[in-house]
């Protein structure tokens, strides 16, 4: 009775893990569908809202940019706007604005175009489409709402923020923003500035030049082969990744190999980290890949500057098996990964434990192999039948259907398995 308890828990275990991620599923589905639906409302308005904008009943596009409109602005409020949803919000706006100027409600047409300005103060409307009335129109509202900013850094290529928000630009740049205050704050790995408040006049130039004061020195580190992580001090601050062979220039770590670049050994590809925020000091660099001995070396930062590590080419730590069975011809598996048939020989297998599998016909065995750097292993494999998957016994007071379902849920929760023994029923 007490096996039987075992195969119903399990049995009820297994049923309830298939079932939960179809339920999780259906939920994802739902919302993502919701979202669908409502994005596609959106896109149907505003086709029709440009249909009716280019129809001689213009005025009647209004109220449905305005729907378009309302129903992006309640989106952003919940979260970012995607670059579709943004381009649509922007031309909704500005169809939505000519179509109130062309219909003489010049009020309403500021308004609109003064959302419009306060979304996206770069925002130019077509003019190939527009009067040039409503040019000049909407050319004076930009002049009255917002200015011109320039701005110039040392040294420059440091990213720009204003008001908190990046901006995609970097110095030197000239932005147009909205009349009033706002901060500006530049960006650059290993420089320090403070927050610099600017005032914006309506339709004047305010320049700002920015000296950023270096603290902290930056260090480019390359390794043969690529995908090598790089310690420092103890932390872990990435992965050197695949880069065209371009050469050491300027070595500062000891312990490497610094001659050449391009490929490394046996084809292996450079690779390349950037560290960009270094201490001035000495410091304890540390290479680790699997398949290659761990590298230490020691990285001297005198001032804050831009340097590069010396290029180390790790050495490999592989080893190799011989495998043999008394039955020729076996399937050899090392890890899960097919190898070939016995007699074998695997090379190039990474230094520490591996899990073999030999197996031909129904008989199989599985065991461990420790390979050490340089060294052939021997392994000498004797099969042995492999056990049978036999069930619950007939006669175990169990519904057919439960056994049923029983049977079905063992043999595919085992199913890269032969044969499966069961202890004790």
């Amino acid at each position: 009775m007490k096996s039987v308890a075992v195969i119903l828990l399990a049995t009820l275990a297994a049923v309830i893990a298939l079932c939960a991620p179809a339920r999780a599923q259906e939920v994802e589905i739902s919302t993502s569908a919701k979202g669908d639906e409502e994005a596609e409302i959106i896109r149907k308005e505003f086709r029709q809202g440009c249909s009716l904008f280019l129809s001689v009943d213009q005025p009647q596009s209004i109220p449905i940019f305005t729907s378009v409109i309302d129903r992006l602005e309640a989106a952003g409020m919940a979260r970012p706007l995607s670059a579709e949803e943004g381009a649509i919000l922007e031309q909704s706006m500005e169809y939505c604005g000519r179509a109130y100027y062309n219909n003489a409600d010049k009020d309403h047409a500021a308004g609109m175009f003064t959302r419009l300005i306060s979304l996206n103060p770069d925002y130019v409307i077509k003019r190939e489409e527009a009067s040039t009335k409503l040019i000049r129109f909407y050319d004076d509202l930009i002049a009255k709402l917002t200015g011109i900013l320039s701005i110039l850094s040392t040294p420059p290529g440091a990213a720009v923020a204003i008001d908190g928000g990046e901006t995609g630009r970097q110095s030197p740049c000239r932005l147009r923003l909205l009349v009033g205050t706002h901060s500006l704050e530049l960006g650059r790995h290993g420089y320090r500035v403070d927050p610099t408040d600017v005032e914006i006049k309506a339709g004047e130039t305010s320049a700002v030049n920015i000296s950023m004061e270096r603290i902290y020195a930056s260090c480019r580190f390359v390794t043969v082969p690529d995908g090598v992580e790089v310690w420092v001090d103890g932390e872990k601050m990435g992965e050197t990744a695949p880069l065209p062979g371009t050469g050491n220039q300027d070595a500062s770590a000891d312990g490497g190999d610094s001659e050449g670049g391009g490929a490394g050994p046996s084809g292996a590809e450079e690779g390349e980290l950037l560290v960009p925020e270094f201490t001035v000091g000495i410091h304890r660099i540390f290479y680790r890949k699997e398949c290659f001995i761990d590298h230490e070396a020691e990285l001297d930062v005198p001032e804050p500057g831009d340097f590069v590590a010396g290029r180390v080419v790790m050495a490999p730590s592989v080893g190799a098996v011989t495998i043999d069975s008394a039955e020729r011809g076996a399937y050899v598996y090392i890890d899960g990964t097919e190898k070939g048939q016995t007699p074998l020989m695997v090379e190039g297998l990474c230094t520490g434990q591996h899990e073999v599998f030999v197996k031909k016909g129904r008989e199989q065995e599985s065991l461990t192999v420790v390979i050490e750097r340089g060294k052939v292993e021997a392994l000498s494999v004797d099969l042995k039948p492999a056990a049978t998957y036999i069930g619950p016994p007939a006669d175990a007071p169990i519904l057919p259907a439960i056994r049923e379902r029983f049977d079905g849920i063992a043999m595919d929760a085992f199913s890269s398995l032969e044969a499966l023994a069961i202890a004790g029923i």
